[in-house]
C-alpha cells in the first residue's frame, strides 16, 4: 500500500515534512471539540499544504506523536470549493482505492465509510454532510501507532 501523498508520508519524520504549521491553542480546542482530541503521550497536529490526489486539490492536516507522522488526512468540502462535484469525487476517489489497493475490509450499509486495513496503514474514506455542506474525508494511519493507541486507551 503507497503511504505517501505528495510530500507526506507516514513514519515520516515531522522535521523533514515540508510547509507544515502547528496548530494553535485555539485551533487545539476547536478541532477537540469537533471530536479530534489529542490522547497520545507526545501527540501534535499541523495543517499541511495542499495536495493533488487524484486529480483533486485536498487540504492536509497530519497527526504526529513522538515526532512521526502516524495520520494523514485529506478533506475536500463544498464550503471550501463550492464548485465541486462531492459525489463524483468520492465515486471517483473509491474506484481509485478499489484499484489501488483492493476491496475494502468494512463498510456499512447505511453510511458512506469504507475502511480498509493494511499491514502498513489503515484508508478510511468517509462523505460527510452537515450545516449545509458536504465534504470528504480520507484518512491513513499508520499501524506503528497501534501500541500507543491501546496504551492511551488503557486496555
Amino acid at each position: 500500500m503507497n503511504t505517501k501523498i505528495e510530500n507526506y508520508y507516514l513514519d515520516q519524520p515531522v522535521n523533514e515534512a515540508p510547509n507544515l504549521k502547528e496548530f494553535t491553542d485555539e485551533e487545539y480546542i476547536s478541532f477537540a471539540s469537533a471530536g479530534g482530541p489529542r490522547t497520545l503521550s507526545d501527540e501534535k497536529f499541523y495543517e499541511g499544504e495542499n495536495v493533488n490526489f487524484n486529480r483533486s486539490i485536498w487540504t492536509v492536516t497530519i497527526g504526529a506523536n513522538k515526532g512521526l507522522i502516524y495520520n494523514i488526512a485529506l478533506q475536500i468540502t463544498d464550503y471550501v470549493s463550492p464548485n465541486i462535484d462531492i459525489d463524483a469525487i468520492f465515486k471517483s476517489t473509491l474506484e481509485y482505492l478499489i484499484d489501488r489497493i483492493g476491496k475494502y475490509d468494512e463498510h456499512s450499509w447505511f453510511s458512506k465509510k469504507y475502511i480498509w486495513y493494511g499491514e502498513e496503514a489503515n484508508v478510511t474514506l468517509d462523505k460527510v454532510a452537515g450545516m449545509g455542506h458536504r465534504g470528504i474525508n480520507l484518512i491513513f494511519t499508520s499501524r506503528s501507532i497501534r501500541d500507543e493507541v491501546i496504551k492511551s486507551l488503557g486496555i
